[in-house]
């Protein structure tokens, strides 16, 4: 069916989510060295490393959610994430400033599995604290 998500469509959300970060919060390019010096959003909407990275948080999602009755390798998997974005020194502002985007850019994906409730959990995860 048309109406059904695709990998395409989280790749593409993931994407447009890093794109209206680095628009509103253009701070947060400071986490990522070849974002950093980057002004033009068209040079970013065109960018292989931005698209490449979306990708890779599509992984990172799909093996979350692979774990996710395996409570030991989804706390190593995540855990690894937390440690390669501290070595990066992705600093908890650039979690709070892109909390709001991130919501914007996955809600019209997840259709009607979106909820209040989801919106709440997001809203109250302890990186956005």
């Amino acid at each position: 069916s048309s109406s059904e998500t695709t990998v395409d469509d989280w790749i593409n959300s993931i994407f447009f989510y890093f794109w209206r970060l680095f628009d509103t919060h253009p701070e947060c390019k400071d986490a990522f060295l070849v974002f950093r010096d980057i002004d033009d959003l068209e040079t970013l909407r065109n960018s292989r490393e931005l698209r490449a990275h979306s990708l890779s948080i599509m992984s990172f999602i799909e093996k979350t959610v692979a774990r996710i009755d395996q409570d030991e390798l989804l706390f190593e998997l995540i855990l690894d994430l937390g440690k390669k974005h501290y070595q990066y020194n992705v600093l908890p502002k650039y979690y709070q400033a892109s909390l709001a985007e991130f919501i914007q850019a996955v809600q019209p994906v997840l259709k009607e599995h979106w909820s209040s409730d989801l919106e709440e959990a997001w809203k109250v995860n302890r990186f956005a604290q």
